[in-house]
């Protein structure tokens, strides 16, 4: 608390203008002899102590300076923008010349499609003719249940590979489908052969 009552003090005795240096001799001064504070000192300051006036000049120089900041601050968000367009521009010119053309792409996809539904084809023929050669009036309820999934996975692949408007994704679908018919009548022809 003498500290602070001291520090009151010595705001009282030197003005805004007076050095650091001085203002600390002051300060050691009053703790070496303490003196009592004025009243104003009780949590207030002096009244016009820390005031400080503004002439004219100075208010001037503080609008020069500000305008010439926030221009700065303007040129530097204009030159930023610019570069950051012409950067986009560049990739976007370097992305077309690399880009294929639509025509090229949907000529590639009508081929994969195709391809795929020929491998299909094979695979469906391939399990209709062993499902054929497969006797199932003899069998057991469990390879009758497997037979019964198996015509029906390559009933919904033969739906989709028949589709003329399936996607790819449809086409690998159709693929999934006919392995699992397959896995079927293998289970079953293991069966019937022990």
């Amino acid at each position: 608390m003498q500290v602070m009552e001291q520090m009151s003090v010595g705001r009282e005795q030197w003005s805004h203008s007076t050095p650091s240096q001085t203002k600390l001799n002051m300060l050691l001064d009053l703790y070496a002899d303490p003196q009592e504070a004025s009243e104003y000192a009780t949590g207030q300051k002096a009244p016009g102590s820390e005031v400080q006036t503004v002439d004219g000049s100075n208010s001037t120089a503080t609008l020069f300076l500000g305008g010439a900041v926030l221009v700065l601050a303007l040129v530097i968000a204009v030159i930023w923008f610019a570069r950051s367009r012409r950067e986009r521009a560049k990739a976007a010119r370097t992305r077309r010349r690399f880009e294929l053309p639509a025509r090229l792409l949907d000529r590639v996809d009508d081929l994969q499609r195709k391809t795929l539904r020929e491998g299909l084809n094979e695979d469906t023929t391939e399990l209709a003719h062993e499902i054929t050669q497969l006797q199932t009036q003899d069998l057991s309820t469990t390879d009758a249940e497997g037979v019964e999934r198996a015509l029906d996975a390559y009933q919904m692949a033969t739906s989709i590979v028949d589709e003329t408007e399936a996607e790819r994704i449809d086409l690998a679908g159709a693929m999934v489908l006919l392995r699992q018919a397959g896995r079927e009548i293998a289970e079953v022809k293991l069966h019937r052969s022990t």
